[in-house]
């Protein structure tokens, strides 16, 4: 991620409580004040954020369908090949659209996640099909 990317943390309303944009409020809580102030209090989020978020979790997924990390909801590490090389061309497809618009270091380590990602999934299914 660039320097200026950071984690975006969203406040979330209880039903019932107040936005806090004051009266003239125009958000779409439950204070009935109708949705335009809700993006002042939004931070920017720029699209290179969300691939790159989007990015993670694709690993996330391949590494677990590949049986090398374990699945935090269930505790079990299993493979699901078919699964791993979705996750796996999703990334292959993303990463090419970054390219210029992230800093050559972070594109560097994303096409270095991808290659070990083939890597392992070439080697893993290889032997599984044996």
């Amino acid at each position: 991620m660039t320097e200026e990317t950071k984690p975006v943390e969203e406040e979330v309303i209880a039903a019932g409580e107040e936005c806090g944009c004051g009266d003239d409020c125009s958000c779409d809580d439950d204070c009935g004040c109708g949705g335009e102030d809700a993006g002042a209090q939004m931070p920017e989020l720029k699209v290179e954020d969300l691939l790159m978020w989007t990015l993670g979790e694709y690993a996330r997924m391949a590494w677990m369908n590949l049986g090398i990390q374990t699945n935090p909801a269930t505790g079990e590490t299993t493979a699901d090949f078919p699964q791993a090389r979705l996750a796996i061309d999703c990334i292959n497809a993303l990463v090419p659209v970054l390219e210029g618009k992230l800093e050559a270091h972070v594109l560097r380590d994303l096409k270095n996640m991808l290659s070990s990602l083939q890597m392992n999934y070439a080697q893993r299914y290889n032997a599984e099909a044996k």
